[in-house]
């Protein structure tokens, strides 16, 4: 995904290391998951067994080393300018870090567990891409968000913009 923006965009795309090492869910885990239809029991096992990686991935540890890692991109590099783009888990980040001066631009697409009142936090120009079906980022909550930012709640006169995503 990232190469696939750097060629598109024509510009250098960083991942940092979200997880700073191993991820909450691996893709063995999940599939496990969806092929045993896992039970609660099973389900609360498997949390349990994790709850170490939970604390350590917590929004504000994450956040945290997001900092350190745009910082480290600013000195490195010399950029001007940063921007985020937001994947799914990675969308309330990416919300959240355009609420700080850390980055001047976001993108967000299919965001997961969005709360309404960090998107009246942001203070950059935002882009979002939504998906025509979505459990997470269904319809009414984006005319929410499309409301919230609409009426300037939070900071006024941000650009933003809403593109319906045909499936890439």
């Amino acid at each position: 995904m990232a190469d696939n923006l750097a060629m598109r965009l024509d510009c250098d795309v960083w991942v940092p290391d979200y997880f700073q090492g191993p991820p909450i869910n691996t893709y063995t885990h999940l599939r496990q998951a969806v092929e045993t239809h896992m039970g609660v029991c099973h389900w609360i096992k498997s949390k349990l067994r994790r709850i170490s990686l939970f604390m350590q991935n917590r929004p504000a540890a994450i956040d945290t080393r997001l900092l350190r890692f745009i910082k480290a991109l600013q000195e490195e590099k010399d950029y001007l300018k940063i921007g985020v783009v937001g994947y799914c888990s990675g969308g309330p980040t990416a919300i959240r870090l355009a609420s700080t001066d850390w980055i001047q631009s976001v993108v967000v697409y299919h965001p997961r567990k969005l709360k309404l009142p960090d998107v009246q936090a942001i203070k950059v120009p935002s882009a979002w891409i939504c998906a025509k079906e979505d459990k997470f980022f269904n319809e009414s909550l984006r005319h929410k968000v499309e409301e919230t930012l609409r009426r300037g709640q939070g900071h006024k006169d941000l650009q933003h913009e809403f593109t319906d995503s045909e499936g890439e």
